[in-house]
């Protein structure tokens, strides 16, 4: 660890350990926290899809599905995570092509939703877990199947019927 990073952590020991424990909790199946509460939510839903587009932090889906394919949308084509370079903000920022969508913590609800409806297949699913997302906007073209809740993170899900 560099010189800088000791003087920071020693400044800032709560965020030091807010950050360590939340990738220590996005690395390894921890059973309590926000993470294990998205695992919990994202298995009873969604245990049987293969393939799914996933929209924000990997971590607590690649723990819930081990065994779908994900493709990962984000900034940087260097993180190794990253399958699809796009700011996925709107309907026309990703191809078609998926049957499922999880949108994990959403940071601008209205755009990313927007893209995931546009990104899912006819039939498909679309799955947004955050805080406050069953007031988010709908993409048109969708149905709510359900919304449920798990301390401060809520699971709600939509089928694209268009």
């Amino acid at each position: 660890m560099s010189t800088s990073r000791w003087f920071r952590a020693a400044r800032h020991p709560v965020a030091t350990t807010k950050r360590r424990l939340h990738r220590l909790a996005e690395a390894h199946r921890l059973p309590l926290g926000r993470t294990a509460r998205i695992r919990r939510l994202l298995r009873q839903s969604l245990a049987n899809q293969r393939s799914v587009l996933v929209l924000g932090p990997v971590g607590a889906v690649r723990q819930a599905l081990p065994r779908a394919v994900l493709d990962v949308v984000g900034w940087s084509p260097h993180d190794l995570h990253v399958t699809i370079v796009s700011d996925a903000m709107g309907p026309r920022s990703l191809p078609r092509r998926w049957p499922c969508v999880i949108v994990v913590q959403p940071h601008t609800l209205g755009e990313q939703i927007l893209a995931a409806g546009a990104a899912c297949l006819p039939g498909g699913l679309v799955a947004v877990v955050g805080a406050g997302v069953s007031a988010a906007a709908r993409p048109p073209g969708t149905t709510v199947l359900s919304s449920v809740c798990s301390g401060d993170v809520e699971l709600l899900l939509l089928r694209v019927t268009e």
